[in-house]
Parts: structure tokens; C-alpha cells; sequence
């Protein structure tokens, strides 16, 4: 008999044997997930733990970072939801060759495809949810299927982990399973964002074409009507005409489209990076960071921002509130006056150098990286079977 057609048994494994994760993901380009994934890996214990990430796209920008902290990678280059199938085929035969302990699903897609990879293969499936549920419209209509898909399985995995609070209880809510829930928050290296001494930071605003003078907001996500750069660029324009100094930085995979329909106060104030691997490095040229999203569940550029010193303001989303802890400036969702605002408060705000100490303050007692690898590599060994047990 073929082997290929037999399931397998959950790979048991004896003390203190190296656990294999795998990894699935949907895509590998600049975003809060994925940066998160290299995080991970680049601080994961070695001795403990091997990883493979199976990326159901490409290797987009972060695919080198993961190579250099460690991991193998796969891609499987599926560009639209016709494959996701073939891409669960493909799966399910990497981890027969592979022979995980433990895959973990990253995000809708990669979540749906790592249970159909572990239900062909008898391995334990985590999957990965980073975001709120504020607005199903939002989504793609076929995104929108994968989520009720996945809610019909969520029963399948062995733990449903989230990164806020919101996420969980907008997933309950929405018929995910209650009772394998389990939250941990993102975490940040302090080493990657330690603030960058004057003379390095006024380099890196220079080769931006920043002025020493300018006053810059910055953003970094994807150019998605969930993002809210629309509301951010509305009140950035109405800031613009009283802060003369003003200057707006967008980065993330599209923003460059962004440019072509600028109001005009804008129009030679702002930069759009698009899609940059450096992106975490960027923001230490920002003055205010701003989240003019939507929605969010734990939105990773606020901790990011705030671990690099930069104040910020934030539409009172996911869990922005809990993680600013009164460092910044909240601004009721979907609120275009009170964003101006905010920005224009934080424009002025003498203590803004200080809030961003206190932010940074903040990330390092409440959401370092150690604490939420930790947390990572416990809820591993939990659910990885041990051998000589039932």
C-alpha cells in the first residue's frame, strides 16, 4: 500500500527531543503577522524547537528574514483562491516528508489550509488569528467564505490563538469555539527599536528627504480601505494648513498608490514608501505615529511605534487603548474631527518626547518579545504529544 495514502499518527516525541513546528502562512509581505512570524523565529530556542515555514504565496519581503533567523521555507505560489485546494495537497505532502509535531496556521487562509494538512496527517493544528471582526464587509467576498469555514471547523484545532482580546471575543461571538481559546499578545524586541541616538536619526530623516525641522506623522500598514488611510489623510490635510512644518509618511505594501489623489495641502508634503522591508526602521524618523484603522485586534505598528520611543495617536480599536495605557492620544473610531484633533494636540504637545519614553516604557514592562516567545514554546510543548502518553 502506498504510504502517501495512509494518515499518519501525531508525531511523539521524548524529553527534551528538538519539537518540528511548521508553519503556514498566507503571504510573507510586510505586515503586522508576518513580522510577528520572524519574530518568533529569530528568538526561538534552537535547541528546543525547528521550524518550517510554508508561505501559501511567496516569499515577498520577510522570507530572507526568516532564513537568516533559522527557519526552512517553502512557497507554493498560489495567487488566488482556485488553489487553495492544490495548496492544501502540496501541504499535506510537505508535512508527511517533514514530519511536524505541530503545524500552526498563520491568519484565515493559512489557518483553513494547516487543518487540512493536519486532518490528512493526525498532527495537532494551532491556528493563528490577528485580527477583529468589526465588519465582515470589509473582507473579500472569498475571504469572507474562509472565515465561515473556518468557524464551521474550529472545533478541529488544538488551541485557537489570538493576539488581543478583541479578536477572541469578536470570534466567539461569531461561532468560533469557546473552549479552545487562548490569548497571547504581541511582543517587541527591545533591541530592534531602541531609539536611535540624534546624529544616526537625523541621517536617516536626510536620506527620507526629511528636514530637521519637519514635524512627521507616520503610518505603516497595507493600503486597505480597513486601514483608514483615507481618514488619515483627510485630517493630516487639515493639520497640514495650520503646521506649516508638517510632513506625512506612509509605508506599506501600496501606499505608494496613495500619492495620486492627494488633497492638495499634501501634495509636496508627504512620502509614500510602499512596501519596505525596513519598515520598523523607518519609523524612528517618525515624530507621531497615528492608527487611523477602522479596525485592528492588537495593532503591531502601535507596539512597534511606541517600543522606538514614538508617541502616538490611535482610533480607539482592538486593543489600541489597553496597549497605549494613557501614553498617547485615543480618538474615538471612525471620528474625523477628533482625529484632527488628537494630531493637532500632539503637534503641540510639549511632553510629546516624553509620552514617547513612557511608551516605550510601556512595551518593555508589558509586551516584550521574551515574555510572548515564552508563552509560545508553553503552549508548544502542552500540545505536542509526549511519547508514553495516551
Amino acid at each position: 500500500m502506498n504510504s502517501e495514502s495512509v494518515p499518519l499518527v501525531a508525531n511523539r516525541i521524548g524529553p527534551g527531543a528538538k519539537r518540528n513546528i511548521l508553519h503556514v502562512i498566507t503571504s510573507l509581505v510586510t505586515g503586522g503577522a508576518e513580522r510577528a512570524l520572524v519574530r518568533l523565529i529569530a528568538q526561538s530556542d534552537r535547541e528546543r524547537f525547528q521550524h518550517l515555514i510554508v508561505s501559501l504565496r511567496d516569499e515577498g519581503t520577510q522570507g530572507a528574514a526568516l532564513l537568516a533567523a533559522g527557519a526552512e521555507l517553502e512557497t507554493l505560489r498560489i495567487v488566488n483562491h482556485a488553489g487553495l485546494s492544490r495548496a492544501a495537497l502540496k501541504l499535506t505532502r510537505i508535512a508527511r516528508r517533514w514530519r511536524p509535531n505541530l503545524v500552526h496556521g498563520w491568519m484565515y487562509h493559512g489557518n483553513l489550509a494547516a487543518s487540512l494538512a493536519g486532518l490528512a496527517t493526525g498532527v495537532p493544528t494551532i491556528w493563528g488569528i490577528r485580527q477583529s471582526l468589526h465588519d465582515l464587509s470589509d473582507q473579500p467576498r472569498a475571504t469572507r467564505w474562509v472565515i465561515r469555514m473556518n468557524a464551521l471547523l474550529s472545533a478541529h484545532p488544538a488551541a485557537i490563538l489570538y493576539n488581543s482580546r478583541t479578536a477572541c471575543e469578536h470570534h466567539e461571538a461569531y461561532g468560533y469555539s469557546r473552549r479552545r481559546s487562548a490569548v497571547i499578545p504581541n511582543g517587541f524586541p527591545p533591541s530592534l527599536f531602541t531609539p536611535l541616538d540624534p546624529a544616526e536619526r537625523r541621517e536617516l530623516r536626510r536620506g527620507l528627504g526629511l528636514a530637521d525641522g519637519d514635524l512627521v506623522f507616520g503610518a505603516v500598514a497595507r493600503n486597505h480601505r480597513v486601514k483608514g488611510y483615507d481618514l488619515l489623510i483627510a485630517a493630516a490635510a487639515a493639520v497640514a494648513a495650520r503646521t506649516p512644518n508638517l510632513r506625512l509618511v506612509l509605508c506599506g505594501p501600496g501606499t505608494e498608490m496613495l500619492v495620486h489623489d492627494l488633497p492638495a495641502p499634501l501634495r509636496d508634503r508627504t512620502l509614500a514608501l510602499g512596501d519596505r522591508p525596513d519598515a520598523s526602521r523607518v519609523m524612528h524618523a517618525f515624530d507621531v505615529y497615528v492608527l487611523s484603522s477602522r479596525a485592528e485586534a492588537f495593532p503591531n505598528c502601535v507596539g512597534e511605534a511606541m517600543a522606538a520611543g514614538v508617541p502616538v495617536v490611535a482610533n480607539d480599536v482592538g486593543d489600541a487603548a489597553e496597549i497605549l495605557g494613557g501614553t498617547g492620544w485615543m480618538v474615538p473610531r471612525e471620528d474625523p474631527v477628533a482625529l484632527v484633533d488628537a494630531m493637532l494636540a500632539a503637534s503641540l504637545a510639549a511632553d510629546r518626547q516624553g509620552r514617547g519614553e513612557a511608551a516605550r516604557a510601556r512595551v518593555l514592562d508589558h509586551y516584550s518579545l521574551e515574555r510572548a516567545v515564552s508563552a509560545y514554546g508553553t503552549l508548544y510543548d502542552e500540545l505536542i504529544p509526549q511519547r508514553g502518553n495516551a
